[in-house]
């Protein structure tokens, strides 16, 4: 009889076992189905008031919640870190398949497209591909949607050793061609995308350790530049093929 939710005892009420132990002894903090679940609860003949202080947990959302005097405000979501929350609800139309919010890329594949990424739920995204290999030492682009033009951006590196820093520059060009790096013993591409679903544009900023010619580490930052929304992306690999690996998206939390 776990999740009850809440009772309002009266004088001379039968308080009985299944009682103290679903409204009482486990339930020290409310729990509910959902939020419709919860608000029935409350402020009906024989039913309790809300009050300031009050907690409850939901169900269907993993939520704690907390009651602030006027509105359930959420605590934490037991099931991701207060930042960042798996999208979920991503697909693979190419190169791969998706399940459960994971894109597992196939075989010998020179793109991965997806979708359903970008949505209003969040502004700022982080996109993630580890995990796979590439048949050679190689770049993986990135592109917006169907867009290709009006990309921006420069590299910057340097070997671990020493050397001269190398800078490489893009100026409107067809994708973002150094979001990220694929070798014959991993891939690497891990970049924010900043308000890709608004109409505005889009902003980038990459990082990933290098191993085409030396050893060393690198940053990529870049701009879509054209006031389009956007709801998906394309990983291209340069000059070869990746086969492997996992493709993440998550979106940074507007609130708590």
């Amino acid at each position: 009889m776990a999740g009850a939710g809440i009772k309002l005892f009266t004088d001379g009420s039968i308080l009985t076992a299944a009682q103290v132990n679903t409204y009482l002894q486990d339930q020290v903090i409310m729990r509910f189905a959902n939020s419709a679940t919860r608000d029935a609860a409350f402020g009906g003949v024989g039913e309790p008031l809300l009050a300031e202080g009050m907690f409850c947990y939901l169900d269907d959302t993993n939520t704690l919640q907390s009651y602030n005097g006027s509105a359930w405000v959420n605590v934490v979501n037991s099931t991701n870190p207060p930042a960042v929350e798996l999208v979920t609800g991503i697909t693979c139309s190419s190169g791969g398949t998706a399940a459960n919010g994971v894109v597992t890329v196939g075989s010998a594949q020179t793109s991965v497209t997806i979708g359903n990424a970008f949505s209003s739920t969040y502004q700022d995204y982080r996109i993630v591909y580890t995990g796979g290999v590439a048949n050679t030492s190689l770049y993986l682009s990135l592109t917006l949607g169907s867009a290709n033009t009006g990309y921006y951006g420069s590299l910057y590196g340097a070997s671990y050793g020493a050397g001269t820093p190398i800078g490489i520059g893009i100026n409107n060009g067809s994708a973002w061609l150094y979001a990220g790096l694929a070798t014959t013993s991993y891939t690497q591409l891990d970049c924010d995308v900043f308000m890709p679903n608004l109409a505005r544009n889009t902003n980038i900023s990459s990082k990933w350790s290098f191993n085409l010619t030396n050893i060393g580490y690198s940053t990529f930052t870049g701009e879509h530049a054209a006031l389009t929304q956007h709801t998906g992306f394309t990983i291209t690999s340069t000059g070869g093929n990746m086969t492997g690996g996992i493709i993440r998206v998550y979106g940074y939390r507007n609130s708590l």
